[in-house]
């Protein structure tokens, strides 16, 4: 072998060499990094646990939570709503949410769960989208809105949250993975289940999540014959909503959302110039209200 040949050996053994040494030590830095984020996630810390994740980045998350552990997340839900709040059944109030999610449902196919409506009486202004297909209403929302369209856009708004898993979403990245799952291999503890109940009870979403959640309402309300254009309206009336009789109402449902004027302006660019077949909802809206008044 000549010289040559020898020198352009050894700097080639060299150069593999050198590779090694940085690239290794690199490559265990890259993926330490990637495992604290992905922990940061889970524990509520950065940018994504307060609900500031993309959809896009939260998408397959919760692909390995299947029905079973959605529909325990709900009755662990059902369950302590039931136990500490005041649940209408049987009211004029629920027979007028059934109706209108009756009229929304079929755009909702492909589901694999049941949609269900609790109406929980209090003065909070406010409706929630749990994991497995559960809605709670308050009464006070249903009190500050003027039409049955109007409750119509709430209930769009909260079924995109369903529809995108939202809920769970927030959770796995709140709770952790491995704790949610938890709820599918046995018998869970009442600490546990007490404090997902909590964690769902109080999730917020990200402005991108409300936004998206926004359009499914939008999309909806336009294919189920509803003028979207009730989803501004319904915006704008909870913005000015007034004490009620000097009885003074916990307005929740802005104050966990984006800025109200931003969505208030979306709904109304996306209804501009259309001219939607819509049909009167079969809801005496007055006569629910004054029904709720007079308990």
């Amino acid at each position: 072998m000549t010289r040559n040949a020898y020198l352009l050996r050894d700097l080639t053994l060299l150069l593999l060499v050198l590779s090694l040494v940085f690239l290794i030590p690199f490559a265990m830095l890259r993926r330490g990094a990637a495992r604290e984020a992905g922990s940061a996630e889970t524990n509520g810390r950065g940018a994504a646990a307060n609900g500031e994740g993309t959809p896009e980045a939260d998408a397959g998350r919760v692909l390995p939570l299947g029905r079973a552990v959605e529909e325990r997340l709900r009755t662990a839900v059902e369950q302590t709503i039931f136990a500490q709040m005041r649940v209408l059944r049987d009211t004029p109030v629920n027979a007028g949410m059934e109706r209108i999610l009756a009229r929304l449902k079929p755009g909702m196919e492909g589901l694999p769960y049941d949609v269900g409506i609790l109406v929980v009486e209090s003065n909070t202004v406010n409706a929630l989208a749990f994991p497995g297909g559960l809605i709670v209403v308050f009464t006070g929302l249903v009190e500050s809105l003027q039409t049955p369209e109007q409750m119509a856009a709430v209930l769009a708004h909260e079924l995109g949250h369903v529809v995108h898993r939202d809920a769970l979403h927030q959770l796995v990245r709140k709770m952790g993975l491995t704790t949610l799952l938890s709820l599918a291999g046995g018998p869970e503890s009442a600490v546990l289940v007490k404090r997902i109940v909590e964690e769902a009870l109080h999730i917020s979403f990200s402005r991108s999540v409300e936004a998206r959640a926004d359009r499914f309402a939008l999309d909806l309300l336009d294919s189920s014959g509803i003028d979207p254009a009730s989803l501004a309206r319904a915006l704008g009336n909870l913005k000015r909503e007034p004490p009620d009789d000097g009885v003074q109402r916990l307005l929740v449902y802005l104050d966990t959302h984006p800025p109200i004027a931003e969505r208030i302006r979306a709904a109304e660019d996306f209804a501009a110039g259309r001219t939607p077949q819509t049909e009167p909802l079969a809801v005496d809206w007055t006569g629910l209200r004054a029904w709720l008044a007079e308990r």
